[in-house]
């Protein structure tokens, strides 16, 4: 009776402890008939990265899911501030203290899981653990405007690029709440988007670096734009991830998506606006023309969704815009088979403003002015004046035209005039307007590598004080002297020039209304002057595939 008594007495405790008790009393353990206690013990498969203590094995205790440890690899700049190890426990309830374990001479952590790099161009490896978790991850150190031969191989443009626009960012005195437009060489007001100041009204700061990368960009973000707190980012990046770095589209949209989540962790009020990549008039390495495009189309693609999930973010695709039917690059969009020609800037302006971006006026210019400017007679031919574009220098498809007025003494070899820098020979390829007999008139000449043509008294003269109009064309071919709206010279084969100058020595010259047109630009002032008759004339003469060499075009008449 005795033993009845206490068997039942044990199934009511057992009862009472539930299916899903955690522990077993010890006293129940040391029952008579342990078959009774068998649906206590676990069953749960352990998910978790914990490690179980020799303890807790040993013991009947049920043994807890907590879910899994997960850390993302990360990359820091040494020179940026600390960043913050991204943790994340599955369940949350769990979550634990950690400590790091890594070099302390390479990075630091602190208490609070922010690293910084103390060195560049390395990989550590962390481990992670605490009572019941260990997990390990990778911590990539890079550096300001260098990002690693694993990321860029422009490294000395792009450190040029980065100091040239943080120079401006200081100089320019960005307001808070400013557009700001940032990215690779299709922003770069140095050599590409030379007219953006012109174009782009509004508070803006422009910030394109040429061969920069995505990657890249979640570097230099912190120096050039989060002190700015702008109301909106315009992105134009992912080309060179492409086209230099070989990446695929998979990799191209996770480093984005990385990016604009930097962006606005940093700069939560800002709306990111992210243009396409376009495709190139040549293919990615090692890729076919199909390949390229189906990379570009699952870029798009991808970008497409990432930015559906998030609404501080709108991507504006560009792809087809710039793509023939026949998926093959419209080679008459782009000024150099890769960047647009100027026109398109106004297009990509039009669908950002089509997708909601404010604070922003478009410009419609039709010429880009350069100042004024004066050259004495004590004035050397070496002191000569480049001309450039928003810090580019013009090398061809462009027309510039001005008003020279200028005086000299009759016997001192006055002369001024247009050189082209080609292999080195910048001060023997000109266009001149010479005194050349020392007689007070200007003869209109050409010399190309020292060999000087059409100073006759035969030709053209103008008086020792006197002002005229000159307009120099260069094309991809050629480039033509016009006087006082006349084509005087023709210089053939003029190509590989590296710049454009105008210099005078012992003539007191003043140079006004100067005003430059390129191809693509809007204003449809150099397409106009290059399809005359005119010029069609040489721009199809066999000579231009000759030797470099000038011509007088009154005696090709």
């Amino acid at each position: 009776m005795k033993k009845n008594l206490y068997l039942l007495t044990l199934a009511l405790l057992l009862a009472s402890c539930g299916a899903n008790n955690t522990s077993v009393p010890s006293e129940i353990k040391s029952a008579e008939d342990s078959s009774l206690i068998e649906d206590v013990s676990s069953t749960e498969e352990i998910t978790s990265t914990e490690e179980i203590s020799s303890e807790e094995e040993s013991s009947s205790e049920e043994q807890v899911d907590r879910g899994r440890l997960l850390i993302k690899n990360m990359t820091v700049y040494k020179g940026n501030k600390a960043k913050q190890i991204s943790v994340t426990f599955t369940k949350p309830e769990y979550a634990e203290d950690l400590t790091y374990e890594y070099d302390h001479s390479l990075i630091s952590i602190d208490e609070n899981g922010f690293v910084t790099a103390l060195t560049m161009d390395v990989s550590v490896n962390v481990k992670a653990t605490s009572e019941h978790f260990s997990t390990s991850f990778s911590v990539r150190c890079d550096g300001v405007g260098c990002q690693g031969s694993a990321h860029n191989n422009f490294m000395d443009s792009v450190v040029v690029g980065y100091n040239y626009y943080l120079n401006q960012k200081t100089e320019r005195e960005i307001p808070e709440g400013a557009t700001v437009f940032i990215g690779d060489s299709f922003f770069d007001s140095r050599y590409f988007w030379t007219h953006f100041y012109d174009e782009v009204k509004g508070n803006v700061f422009d910030a394109g670096i040429s061969s920069s990368t995505i990657v890249g960009w979640q570097c230099y973000a912190e120096h050039l734009i989060y002190d700015l707190a702008p109301a909106n980012i315009v992105m134009h990046i992912g080309s060179n991830d492409f086209w230099d770095l070989n990446h695929n589209a998979t990799q191209v949209a996770t480093s984005l998506k990385e990016l604009v989540e930097d962006i606005h962790e940093n700069l939560p009020d800002a709306k990111i606006y992210c243009l396409g990549v376009e495709n190139r008039t040549y293919t990615m390495g090692g890729s076919s023309s199909e390949q390229t495009i189906a990379k570009l189309v699952e870029f798009e693609e991808k970008a497409t969704a990432l930015a559906a999930e998030r609404d501080y973010v709108t991507f504006i695709p560009t792809l087809d815009h710039f793509t023939n039917d026949d998926k093959t690059a419209n080679n008459n969009l782009f000024k150099d088979g890769c960047h647009p020609i100027d026109s398109q800037y106004k297009w990509y302006l039009q669908q950002l403003f089509e997708a909601g971006l404010t604070g922003v006026t478009y410009n419609d210019y039709t010429q880009l002015p350069v100042a004024d400017w004066s050259t004495k007679a004590t004035d050397g031919w070496g002191a000569k004046r480049i001309i450039y574009q928003k810090g580019q220098a013009l090398t061809n498809e462009f027309v510039m035209s001005g008003t020279a007025t200028y005086t000299f003494n009759t016997s001192d070899n006055a002369h001024f005039g247009f050189g082209f820098n080609i292999s080195g020979n910048d001060s023997n390829n000109r266009f001149l307007l010479w005194n050349s007999n020392n007689n007070g008139n200007l003869y209109y000449c050409g010399a190309f590598q020292g060999s000087y043509h059409n100073t006759s008294v035969d030709y053209t003269n103008y008086p020792s004080e006197n002002s005229i109009d000159w307009t120099v064309l260069v094309t991809n071919n050629n480039a033509y002297l016009y006087i006082n709206g006349e084509l005087e010279v023709v210089f053939f084969n003029i190509r590989n020039t590296s710049e454009f100058f105008i210099s005078s020595e012992n003539i007191n010259v003043s140079f006004t209304d100067n005003v430059i047109n390129t191809k693509g630009d809007g204003s449809n002032v150099y397409e106009s002057i290059i399809a005359t008759s005119e010029i069609q004339r040489f721009e199809t003469e066999s000579l231009t595939n000759t030797q470099k060499i000038y011509y007088d075009y009154k005696a090709l008449n």
